[in-house]
């Protein structure tokens, strides 16, 4: 059988690289939507009345903040922080999603890797599976990566690592 030019070959391999990683990065937020600024804080636009005082900005959900360089003259000894505590629980839930997207996304590359491996009968889509693997990783970890904490990096990263190397070293012994 006549095997298809080398650049239409490329083409289909560079092509299982990029659907691999667009299906993955959609289907992780389709199944786990990305927390949203609006849903914690909702729409907290400044009023047309000017927050002074502590009590009117508790009423008005926010965080009163003493101003320690208020002048002692001033009746304004701080200022109102609308969005301190929703912010707060936007970060929380924004490092839970990226920790969840992170590891599914490393699961999902290791398993195109492994693949990549072990499939017979299909150079390119064995390469494409490998390739996508790799590119997976490296676009899911300059996502995610920096917002996990270290000891979730360390471990899920090093998982990761042994696990291929120790079925590529099986797979190809020299």
């Amino acid at each position: 059988m006549e095997q298809p030019p080398k650049f239409v070959r490329w083409a289909v391999l560079i092509g299982i690289v990029v659907l691999l990683n667009v299906f993955s990065f959609i289907s992780v937020s389709y199944a786990f939507p990305e927390p949203e600024y609006k849903t914690f804080c909702g729409d907290r636009s400044i009023s047309q009345k000017v927050i002074n005082t502590e009590e009117s900005c508790i009423g008005n959900g926010g965080v009163w903040e003493n101003d320690q360089f208020a002048r002692p003259d001033s009746e304004i000894t701080g200022y109102c922080d609308l969005y301190k505590e929703c912010s707060a629980l936007y970060n929380d839930a924004q490092t839970d999603y990226a920790q969840t997207a992170f590891l599914i996304l490393l699961g999902i590359a290791a398993a195109a890797l492994i693949a990549g491996m072990f499939l017979k009968g299909s150079s390119i889509v064995a390469a494409g599976l490998s390739y996508g693997g790799v590119v997976l990783l490296i676009t899911s970890s300059m996502r995610w990566l920096g917002d996990l904490d270290r000891l979730v990096q360390i471990i899920a990263v090093g998982v990761a690592l042994i696990l291929v190397l120790v079925i590529a070293y099986r797979k190809f012994k020299d």
